[in-house]
């Protein structure tokens, strides 16, 4: 049994370095400027694509 797996782009599985869990992507990242303050907001949406992680079943 050989299990292949197609893997999104290192920009999308990780988050500050930091690698997400299975078959969460990054749909946007970045950073806005804070309205009430010099801070700036780091700002990052996930979803979850568990396809990405399944392999394809194929029938012979």
């Amino acid at each position: 049994h050989i299990e292949t797996t197609e893997k999104p782009p290192a920009h999308l599985t990780h988050v500050n370095g930091k690698e997400l869990p299975k078959g969460w992507v990054l749909i946007h990242g970045g950073t806005k400027e804070s309205e009430n303050s010099n801070d700036t907001l780091s700002t990052h949406i996930l979803m979850y694509h568990p396809q990405l992680h399944h392999s394809e079943k194929h029938v012979n």
